[in-house]
């Protein structure tokens, strides 16, 4: 599944973040699948650095939104630079 294939999109929260040190945002919405009509759950966070941006992208049924939203922030809070 890819946010292209996504539309009705709706954001639902936004606010500020910082994981590995850097600034970001991160914002949770709700769409639908345009191929299936199904409602879909995203979670994305974008990341500054100095060089560019990094993003994290996490996208389920909206069904599994209670089990997936834990999982998605919680692989966000691993991100690490080397």
């Amino acid at each position: 599944m890819q946010t292209r294939s996504l539309k009705d999109i709706e954001v639902l929260e936004e606010g500020d973040v910082t994981i590995a040190g850097l600034s970001g945002r991160q914002i949770v919405a709700k769409a639908t699948d345009q191929a299936t009509q199904d409602p879909r759950f995203i979670l994305q966070i974008v990341l500054y650095s100095e060089d560019g941006y990094y993003i994290m992208q996490g996208l389920s049924n909206e069904g599994d939104r209670k089990t997936y939203e834990i999982a998605f922030k919680n692989i966000s809070k691993s991100f690490t630079l080397s």
